[in-house]
């Protein structure tokens, strides 16, 4: 493992275990559900062919509340893609801990909010449904004048015949007065040092970008115009480098992204324009950056509530590149319900803790003392 990576992994244990406070037990079982349908209409595009993602993302796992900033999800995340017979793809754990350590920040160590804010180029949504589940550390923060995410998701370990893989990302976003900017970084890395069967050698793809961008809220100047959510604009340098092979010189190409946007009715709207090298590649990036050089796109987005625990999405896009016009076509269904277990026994024992000076002692387990 790279000293960059032990570093960051040190400090993200430290932050975990220094968390004290009295404690607020309880137990719950969490159903979380996700059915979509997302279909790329590309056709005519050279090396690109369009693809239809639609299927169910199924999360059934127990949450445990040790105190008020630590909570443990253990459960399963299945993919169960349409027209498979109905079978379950993939089957993958989930488990996660929780910490907050200070008001909008948390670290995750585990299973991941895979929801990265990063740029389309760099990171597309269409991962969500290729690779439901990361696992590794991560650090998120929301604030008033910060968000924040910075995350390292392990996916395959190395063995003599397989090289080990890992993504490390950041986003970083300060926000000030409607005023915006940002940093943003993916690697992706395949290699490792007894792979020696597998070939290749080290593989590496950077990408980086740099923006900055305005937002201007008229709703919040004008009750009048409570419909009138946001109107704004950002403009990011975008930069990949990709070398695939150790006796191959790197390919780097970079390109700038302008975005117009607005959002009216609780609806979405941007217009996008992306001008580019010829072939702008990333690890995890929409493919439609590496076939156009520059092209635009429109899009249009809505969520509506049917409950406070159900919703449903529909968007589309429209991209003019490469003198056609493509489109993507988005319906999604979320829902989530929990159910509270055994109230009354961690009622009474959040109590009994609460009338002592320190929470109760509990035996450690006989490995904790071995590391």
């Amino acid at each position: 493992m790279p000293i960059q990576l032990k570093r960051f992994v040190l400090i993200v244990a430290l932050a975990i275990f220094t968390a004290t406070g009295v404690s607020a037990k309880s137990l719950d079982f969490v159903f979380e559900n996700q059915t979509f349908a997302r279909n790329l209409e590309w056709t005519g595009l050279e090396r690109l062919k369009g693809q239809t993602y639609i299927g169910n993302i199924a999360k059934p796992y127990f949450t445990y509340k040790f105190q008020d900033n630590i909570t443990v999800d253990a459960g399963a995340v299945l993919n169960m893609p349409f027209g498979e017979d109905g079978r379950v793809q993939a089957v993958d754990p989930l488990i996660s801990l929780h910490y907050n350590f200070a008001p909008g920040w948390r670290v995750n160590a585990g299973t991941l909010d895979w929801r990265h804010p990063l740029l389309n180029s760099i990171y597309q949504e269409f991962q969500e449904y290729i690779r439901p589940v990361g696992q590794g550390f991560q650090i998120q923060g929301n604030t008033k004048y910060i968000r924040q995410d910075t995350w390292i998701d392990w996916e395959q370990k190395e063995l003599p015949n397989r090289k080990e893989k890992f993504a490390l990302g950041n986003y970083t976003q300060l926000k000030y007065a409607g005023l915006m900017v940002d940093a943003q970084v993916l690697w992706n890395h395949a290699g490792g040092q007894i792979n020696t069967n597998s070939g290749g050698g080290v593989i590496n793809n950077h990408s980086y970008a740099f923006g900055t961008g305005y937002s201007f809220y008229p709703a919040k100047l004008n009750k009048s115009l409570w419909y009138f959510k946001e109107i704004g604009a950002d403009f990011h340098y975008v930069k990949a480098k990709d070398k695939p092979q150790p006796d191959v010189a790197a390919l780097i190409e970079d390109g700038t992204a302008l975005r117009i946007f607005s959002k009216i009715w609780d609806t979405d709207v941007y217009f996008m324009h992306w001008h580019g090298g010829n072939d702008f590649r990333t690890s995890k990036g929409n493919l439609l950056y590496q076939v156009g050089t520059e092209f635009q796109e429109i899009g249009i987005e809505k969520t509506w509530w049917l409950s406070n625990t159900i919703s449903l999405t529909g968007g589309y896009k429209g991209q003019f590149i490469q003198n056609t016009f493509q489109h993507v076509d988005l319906i999604e269904f979320r829902w989530w319900t929990d159910f509270p277990l055994f109230s009354d026994y961690f009622k009474k024992l959040t109590e009994e803790e609460a009338s002592t000076s320190k929470p109760l002692q509990r035996k450690r387990p006989p490995s904790y003392n071995n590391f």
